[in-house]
């Protein structure tokens, strides 16, 4: 139930805005995907991909990468990863993917 950024996912976007303010990447744009575990309501659901890919979107964007450069979308439960029904699962299928577009 949250869209917050970790501390490791900041890390990870710092490198990615890095890369993105790069003169030589300018013409490149990315997705970024909200993921979450499928419990809970599935309009629930992508609500809170839509924010954790807002909260992405919004970092990145902080760190001088264009907005117009960056699609954010949900994916909500729809698009797991991992396939069990217990905790470890869940974790992995709580994420934001990160697509090269160009």
């Amino acid at each position: 139930n949250q869209s917050d950024l970790t501390t490791e996912a900041k890390k990870i976007l710092d490198v990615i805005a890095t890369s993105f303010t790069d003169p030589a990447n300018l013409a490149r744009t990315l997705t970024v995907t909200g993921n979450t575990d499928v419990r809970g309501p599935e309009g629930y659901n992508a609500i809170l991909g839509q924010a954790r890919a807002d909260q992405a979107m919004a970092y990145l964007v902080s760190r001088g990468v264009a907005a117009s450069r960056i699609t954010a979308r949900s994916a909500g439960e729809l698009d797991p990863i991992a396939p069990g029904a217990d905790e470890p699962s869940y974790a992995v299928n709580r994420r934001v993917q990160i697509m090269l577009n160009n």
